[in-house]
């Protein structure tokens, strides 16, 4: 069954976005008020591989803009299904910040909402990557780091007026089952020999250590508790985007009200596991803490650290896979790693 089957037999009376039909998504866009009667569609492109969600570049005869549709599936991964009301919360969270410019001015603006639809129009930040190329031979100025970190910093001192519309449960359930759930079952059905020939072998060293499945069970059951702390909740190198106008975040899907130690752990992890970026993992944690105007006390850089022990793992042998260029025995250290992390967080020289 086509993506346009699948999804009008769930949702018969809600608009399918689709590149192909360039007339229907004029209709609907006239229909809405989102374009004008003399604003006529000139191209209709995709940006680049969304992982969550579908996306379209339009341009029109007067600007370009990014169309964001929650389809209630994984896009990258359709058979994994996730809730499209993920849309809600995502335009939630940038009506959150406008009271924020230095926040709001490091993600794209939110120009306009359908929720019946599930859809956002976004400005577009232009044709930049992401920073996923850290992984192989890209590197990541500290200047960019910097910024990223203030985003961080502003981001987990903004006060939300209406709590009960970042609860987010059901991605955070989904977060959840694939950091800290999936990757740990001994009956993984993800084919890491397919990946990495000889991977399945250490998964199931680290899937057999107790010590360590029962902490990475505890930080999962300690993710899923309510917060006071508005995070990103994926604030790894796919989220930060290159721009001409410096680094800016996009996809705050997965933001609730947490602990800012996940958001610091997510960043951690994805600073150890890029080619030339370890050495920025200081830097990131004594920018936070200048930046937050106080210090990290080292119960929560363990837990910073914990996170990112989590995080490398479930990267290594989960399903969200990253363009790594590894070897078997690199991963084997980074798998190594992460239980260092997690089981002994206090003994690493960061703190």
């Amino acid at each position: 069954m086509s993506k346009r089957a699948r999804f009008l037999a769930k949702h018969p009376d809600r608009f399918f976005m689709d590149a192909d039909n360039r007339s229907e998504l004029l209709n609907y866009l006239r229909k809405l008020g989102w374009l004008s009667t003399k604003e006529v569609i000139l191209d209709v492109e995709t940006p680049g591989d969304g992982n969550m969600n579908y996306l379209l570049r339009l341009q029109t005869s007067v600007r370009t803009v990014i169309l964001k549709q929650a389809r209630p599936w994984v896009e990258k991964y359709d058979q994994i299904d996730a809730p499209s009301d993920r849309a809600l919360v995502e335009a939630a969270f940038y009506t959150a910040i406008k009271a924020y410019p230095a926040l709001e001015g490091q993600m794209p603006k939110l120009l306009a909402l359908d929720p019946s639809a599930r859809m956002l129009m976004l400005e577009d930040l232009g044709t930049g990557n992401d920073y996923t190329n850290i992984y192989q031979d890209a590197t990541l100025a500290e200047s960019d780091l910097i910024q990223m970190v203030q985003y961080l910093s502003a981001l987990h001192k903004v006060q939300v007026s209406r709590p009960s519309e970042f609860t987010n449960p059901v991605m955070r359930r989904l977060n959840h089952l694939h950091i800290f759930v999936l990757p740990l079952q001994r009956e993984n059905t993800n084919n890491l020999d397919a990946i990495t020939p000889g991977l399945e072998k250490e998964a199931l060293r680290v899937q057999q250590q107790r010590r360590y499945v029962d902490s990475v069970t505890s930080l999962g059951d300690f993710y899923l508790q309510d917060g006071k702390t508005l995070i990103h909740g994926d604030f790894f190198p796919g989220s930060w985007l290159r721009t001409s106008r410096g680094p800016k975040i996009i996809d705050p899907e997965f933001c609730f009200l947490g602990f800012s130690e996940f958001d610091l752990g997510i960043l951690i992890a994805h600073l150890f596991l890029g080619q030339d970026t370890q050495s920025l993992v200081g830097l990131a944690l004594d920018q936070y803490a200048e930046q937050s105007t106080r210090c990290l006390t080292t119960a929560q850089k363990c837990k910073i650290l914990q996170f990112a022990g989590v995080e490398i793992m479930r990267r290594i042998i989960g399903v969200a896979q990253l363009p790594l260029i590894c070897s078997l025995e690199q991963k084997r250290v980074f798998l190594a790693q992460s239980t260092e992390l997690v089981l002994s967080p206090s003994s690493l020289k960061q703190l």
